[in-house]
């Protein structure tokens, strides 16, 4: 004959067990929502980003070109990087599968908004054209430096907010990064561009790099003087254990983009280049990407 005190205990288990059972099953709800993109691809986005300068001046009128399209121009010692960053993030919203408004409204909302709006602003913008999700920010790209190696390094900070049709606030971040060019020009476009980049990755949840969860990385190799340099960059790759497939994205210019694939040590992957490459030295290095520059 079963006991009292044992269907108490059997009772104390089952109902430690459900207990246990409803927080694990909470835990794992709260990690798939903390994880999902804040953006619901579904609805129409807008993504306006504004230029400051030392002043704090916004200044996007005068880098959007009205006919479609993002321009890169510089004022003054102040690069105008807002378009450059704005047609970056539509971009990745639009590889990730995301509805963007186009560049017709885009334009319109930025002679109708010459600044970040607030959420009373957000609201009137988002009925007047048809926006169900509205992201604005700042950029401001910072002191460009030449470094030892005749490279130079340019940084940019990149300032987001983004809010749904009735201007409820649903992200918040900023980004500061910095990239390496041939030339002061160059290396502010790919600072704002990566920070751009590293920006999208946190509203679609996706890696601006679609080989990264693959093993893979891109190697921006500057200072390439023929096909035959940017093949010796290619070939010191793929001697690296590890690799298991390399390609050359892009050559243009003296400037060439390499995706690397496999799981592979990162080190070593640096120093094969340094070592099989003449005169290439690594300038930086980030989670997705190795800086070359051969001269």
């Amino acid at each position: 004959m079963i006991g009292a005190d044992h269907v108490m205990e059997v009772s104390v288990l089952r109902k430690n067990l459900i207990r246990w059972a409803l927080l694990l099953a909470a835990s794992f709800i709260f990690a798939a929502a903390a994880s999902a993109a804040p953006l619901s691809k579904k609805r129409a986005t807008a993504v306006i980003l504004y230029d400051v300068d030392s002043g704090q001046h916004y200044s996007s009128l005068s880098v959007w070109n009205y006919y479609g399209g993002a321009v890169y121009e510089r004022s003054g010692a102040y690069a105008q990087g807002a378009a450059l960053a704005t047609e970056t993030i539509r971009s990745e919203l639009l590889r990730c599968g995301f509805k963007v408004v186009g560049d017709k409204i885009t334009a319109g909302i930025i002679k109708a908004q010459s600044r970040p709006a607030g959420a009373g602003n957000v609201r009137q913008l988002s009925r007047a054209f048809g926006v169900s999700q509205y992201i604005d920010g700042s950029v401001q790209v910072l002191d460009t430096v030449r470094n030892d190696l005749g490279s130079f390094s340019g940084a940019a900070a990149v300032m987001v907010h983004g809010y749904d049709g009735s201007g409820r606030a649903i992200f918040s971040d900023a980004v500061t990064a910095r990239a390496v060019g041939a030339t002061a020009d160059e290396a502010e476009i790919n600072a704002v561009r990566q920070a751009a980049r590293q920006i999208a990755e946190k509203l679609t949840g996706v890696s601006s790099n679609p080989d990264a969860a693959d093993g893979g990385m891109y190697v921006w190799a500057y200072g390439i003087s023929s096909l035959q340099t940017a093949r010796s960059v290619l070939n010191a790759c793929k001697s690296v254990y590890g690799v298991t497939s390399a390609n050359i994205k892009s050559y243009e210019g003296d400037t060439a983009v390499l995706g690397v694939y496999g799981h592979f040590n990162v080190s070593e992957l640096q120093q094969a280049i340094v070592d099989k490459v003449p005169y290439a030295r690594i300038t930086e290095t980030n989670d997705h990407t190795i800086y070359v520059n051969i001269r």
